[in-house]
């Protein structure tokens, strides 16, 4: 049975011992209100770490990388949004430009994903060809990955770099986590959302992965 005046709370927010303990609290009251915001923010901030953690049992401890090519700014965006995604589910990734690294420095990571542009008929850009070239020197074996980009459906191989990337990562023994995901243009509205669960489906198809 509730003490009088007690405040109530949304189903499964706990009630606060503050307010709780006191029977001359009355709801609608500024010492109510300004506890059941305190409560609402500690329950909310509880609920994100408890998201982090029951992903797996290494959900907190993988790191993943997206390495990207971008002329115009499409491809990074797209790279930024993945990695929101991935984040969200409390795995740690690192988004770098395809200049800033070399083909090995990606072995040391879980999961890694590839994004680029389409250069002219469906070819691989010079921004990612260095890099496309040194991981076919790789042994990808046991490591999850996946491809992104951005595309133009006016040329007939709409995002080829995408396929062309994911190819030659399973060819080097890689598992391809999905298909891999394309944008036409720079994304917008559902293309972002849509940009951020290919994030967040990556990140639990790598612990699961990972933990089998």
């Amino acid at each position: 049975m509730g003490f009088k005046g007690e405040v109530t709370f949304p189903s499964g927010i706990p009630t606060s011992p503050l307010l709780s303990e006191r029977s001359d609290v009355k709801e609608g009251s500024l010492f109510a209100e300004r506890t059941k915001r305190l409560v609402l923010s500690e329950h909310s901030e509880m609920q994100r770490f408890q998201n982090m953690y029951t992903i797996g049992e290494r959900g907190n401890d993988m790191k993943v990388i997206i390495v990207y090519a971008s002329m115009t700014g499409n491809t990074k965006e797209i790279a930024h949004l993945v990695a929101e995604g991935i984040e969200e589910k409390g795995v740690e990734v690192e988004v770098k430009d395809s200049f800033e690294l070399l083909a090995n420095e990606l072995l040391p990571y879980d999961g890694i994903l590839l994004g680029s542009y389409t250069y002219g008929e469906g070819e691989i850009p010079w921004e990612m060809a260095d890099l496309h070239e040194e991981v076919q020197d790789l042994d990808l074996e046991g490591k999850a990955v996946a491809a992104f980009g951005s595309g133009d459906t006016s040329y007939l191989y709409f995002a080829r770099a995408v396929d062309i990337l994911e190819k030659t990562m399973q060819q080097q023994g890689a598992t391809v986590m999905q298909p891999g995901l394309k944008i036409e243009g720079m994304p917008e509205n559902e293309e972002e959302q849509q940009c951020k669960q290919f994030g967040v489906k990556f990140a639990e198809g790598l612990v699961k992965n990972l933990n089998r």
